[in-house]
């Protein structure tokens, strides 16, 4: 079935919510926040090539941002939201599709390696770990020949930052 279209605001005010997938994070660490911050405020502070001042996409009125989601109180401007809120790929090259180690292990096989290489723990206790030894992980489970969406579905860590971990 088919989702239906948003319904268009009278004042151009929208309450924007990001999510992970499943509930999980989608970001990792301090610089993801802030990184993300200079996204909202690339929308709103815009220059040309030359420098000059153009015009903002929008007023970001409020934004929270939270580990596993993200508010935004945003008013539109003369582009529609769905301009900047969706960027269009033309280039599917940048996309990650790791069909290289896709199906090289089970589910239950990726469970099994990732209980041995954390010493006994679940799979979901993963996420709760020290960054280095979490990364760590990740990587060696990848190298092993896990995907890493299904390493991402298994943990309930995010796919960003197993693809990170696993460089």
């Amino acid at each position: 079935m088919p989702r239906t279209s948003r319904e268009i605001s009278g004042t151009g005010i929208y309450h924007v919510m990001l999510r992970g997938i499943n509930k999980q994070d989608i970001f990792d660490d301090e610089d993801d926040f802030l990184h993300f911050i200079q996204i909202l405020h690339s929308l709103v502070d815009r220059h040309d090539e030359q420098g000059a001042c153009l015009p903002p996409y929008c007023t970001i009125y409020a934004y929270c941002l939270m580990s596993n989601h993200v508010h935004l109180l945003i008013r539109e401007k003369e582009e529609n939201l769905h301009e900047f809120v969706n960027t269009p790929v033309e280039n599917p090259g940048v996309l990650d599709i790791d069909s290289k180690s896709a199906g090289k292990l089970t589910d239950e096989e990726v469970e099994e390696k990732l209980v041995e290489l954390s010493g006994g723990s679940s799979p979901h206790d993963i996420k709760k770990m020290k960054r280095p030894e979490r990364d760590r992980m990740l990587k060696q489970i990848c190298e092993l020949g896990a995907n890493p969406r299904q390493v991402s579905r298994i943990t309930g860590i995010s796919y960003g930052v197993i693809f990170k971990a696993k460089k």
